[in-house]
């Protein structure tokens, strides 16, 4: 394994960890996520260490606005950058960043994603969220375009994909017979407390067999916000863009 090429892959606060063996690893690359890394670690003086890593990038969240957020590794890049050619660094050091979207989603999004969930109880699921608030219709001009910078919370960039290939009927209003929209997006944060609760009351109300089974009920229920979080899309592990960019990408540094 000596002569192995390596690489480093950190999310959050394994990606700060990951920054702090850019110049004391022999790395081909690292790709830090949702984190702008530990730049105390990247100014060093100290005396033996080695150049930093061929290529380091970045995976962040667009609606990130705090801790990952891009202005923060937007300024990380800079210094890198920085410290790269005033080391007599490689020419070829690329620093590239990839931002994730929020999501849209459809009446299927939840059955799609957990098997536990019919197409039913999405589509109702759906139907309520829009009656109280917690899922907005998009305007036209912001459904699937992933070239916008995070917007205000009620926006979306991307449509939720689907782990099923079949094609889904038009989903329906349960009570009306009507149409319902094709996607909405979360109007709310789902890690808020309250609005949890509220889903969680809509789920016992409209689905009085599940509750009856608490175990199922509780697994279900978490189910539902992991997949509301990833919806939302501001401070979240993803394995998105990894196959189609990240991995190309580190790999064909090694070739350089």
């Amino acid at each position: 394994m000596g002569s192995a090429p390596a690489y480093a892959i950190g999310a959050s606060s394994g990606g700060t960890f990951v920054t702090l063996f850019l110049r004391t690893v022999p790395l081909v690359a690292a790709v830090v996520q949702i984190s702008p890394g530990l730049n105390k670690a990247f100014e060093s003086r100290e005396d033996g260490l080695l150049p930093l890593p061929l290529g380091i990038g970045y995976l962040f969240m667009a609606r990130d606005w705090q801790f990952g957020s891009d202005e923060r590794i937007t300024e990380n890049v800079k210094l890198l950058r920085s410290i790269s050619l005033s080391s007599g660094g490689d020419p070829l050091h690329r620093f590239r960043k990839w931002p994730v979207y929020p999501h849209a989603l459809t009446a299927y999004t939840l059955s799609d994603r957990i098997p536990s969930v019919t197409r039913a109880m999405s589509t109702r699921l759906f139907e309520v969220g829009l009656k109280k608030g917690h899922l907005i219709t998009p305007p036209p001009t912001t459904q699937s375009s992933q070239s916008q910078a995070a917007a205000p919370p009620a926006a979306v960039i991307t449509t939720a994909t689907t782990a099923t290939t079949t094609t889904a009927p038009a989903p329906i209003d349960s009570r009306t017979g009507s149409p319902l929209p094709s996607v909405a997006v979360l109007a709310y944060d789902p890690r808020d407390l309250e609005l949890m609760e509220e889903w969680k009351m809509t789920v016992r109300e409209e689905f009085s067999q599940l509750a009856r089974n608490e175990a199922a009920f509780d697994s279900t229920f978490s189910a539902i916000g992991e997949v509301l979080n990833v919806l939302w899309g501001e401070h979240e592990l993803t394995s998105e863009l990894w196959q189609e960019q990240i991995l190309p990408w580190m790999l064909s540094l090694h070739h350089t």
